[in-house]
């Protein structure tokens, strides 16, 4: 429950990311109303921005901004705060938007990560996640071997550093010259037709019926128990 809560409040999430020594974009949490920052942000930040609520998924109100000035930042904002009463403006990143789902059955593993093209919208937008078609997903994606492997170094970093269990699925940017930055930790990622975290594992091969069994199985073997004893699953 921790990890998740933590997971979804991206401002606590980049605290402890960043404690962590895992690689995030420069940023910053902005409560409503604190509109006086905005100048400020942009001194430091650049004026090219993401924009996003701090307690929300699936790209929901995330807005990008270019040579913003300070009135298209504190619109933005005030966009945002109709969605959550904190707002994280961070820098934006160009580069590839990147994947990588992390399985936790008998020690973390980093499956191979995926690369996500979404040719018809500017971004990764809710949209684009999850109407057939609308997203390209290339696994295992066009990397060099050592971002690839640093991109799963930081995705079961970040796994562990939020204390999940089971599953997770971590979301980057790889940027000019293979600079990786860690946006955000999804720890119950989408199971559906269209989703990435399936689609990873099943590269990786762990096929779905497979991955169900093992989640099932170890959640079983956890139990009700107050401490969490093992159990032995039916035959």
């Amino acid at each position: 429950v921790l990890a998740s809560a933590l997971a979804m409040d991206k401002a606590f999430a980049r605290r402890v990311f960043a404690a962590e020594g895992l690689p995030v974009a420069a940023g910053a949490a902005v409560r409503a109303g604190a509109v006086d920052e905005a100048p400020a942000l942009l001194a430091r930040l650049g004026s090219s921005l993401v924009v996003k609520p701090c307690r929300s998924g699936s790209a929901i109100g995330v807005t990008r901004l270019v040579h913003a000035d300070v009135a298209a930042l504190v619109r933005t904002l005030e966009e945002v705060w109709h969605l959550d009463d904190v707002a994280i403006v961070e820098e934006l990143v160009p580069g590839k938007e990147i994947t990588c789902a992390v399985l936790d059955v008998d020690g973390a593993v980093a499956f191979p990560v995926t690369e996500i093209a979404s040719p018809n919208d500017a971004f990764y937008t809710y949209e684009a996640r999850y109407a057939a078609g609308r997203s390209v997903h290339t696994c295992p994606a066009h990397l060099p071997p050592e971002v690839t492997a640093r991109v799963q170094e930081v995705a079961v970093g970040a796994h562990r550093a939020l204390g999940c269990r089971d599953l997770s699925r971590a979301d980057f940017v790889v940027g000019e010259g293979g600079r990786v930055v860690l946006l955000e930790v999804n720890t119950m990622p989408g199971f559906t037709g269209t989703s990435l975290y399936p689609e990873a594992l099943g590269v990786g091969g762990v096929a779905f019926p497979s991955l169900c069994d093992k989640l099932v199985r170890r959640a079983f073997a956890r139990g009700a128990t107050r401490r969490n004893e093992p159990r032995a699953f039916p035959k």
